[in-house]
């Protein structure tokens, strides 16, 4: 079984157990795989690697936004407040997606991706 097969095999459990197959494909993941990555999705990933994968991007972005709003406003402002600001921002995402993550993994019992589907 490819890969797309079983990210499609994935999203009909999901539905069939009562959740969204955007669990199993979200944006940020879609995105990955269009790049060429074929990292596993969420529900198979670790706890860090889950904090990693939503906290890094998101980090990245709101520190373009804290600078963008806050940077170019006054000659004062500390460039490092924003990029501190991001990185715990991030951290704090990331963390939350991880552990929401975890909470689905336990309800819906998943085992290793290169396991899936189980017959």
């Amino acid at each position: 079984m490819n890969f797309k097969d079983k990210i499609e095999s994935l999203e009909k459990f999901l539905i069939e157990s009562g959740e969204k197959k955007g669990l199993a494909s979200p944006p940020l993941f879609r995105l990955f795989w269009k790049l060429g990555s074929n990292i596993p999705p969420p529900l198979f990933l670790s706890f860090k690697m889950n904090a990693l994968c939503f906290g890094g991007p998101f980090s990245v972005i709101m520190g373009f936004i804290y600078f963008s709003m806050l940077g170019f406003r006054s000659e004062y402002h500390d460039p490092l407040i924003d990029i501190a600001a991001a990185i715990v921002t991030g951290f704090v995402f990331g963390w939350a997606m991880a552990w929401t993550i975890e909470k689905k993994k336990q309800k819906l019992k998943l085992g290793r991706w290169d396991q899936f589907p189980t017959k």
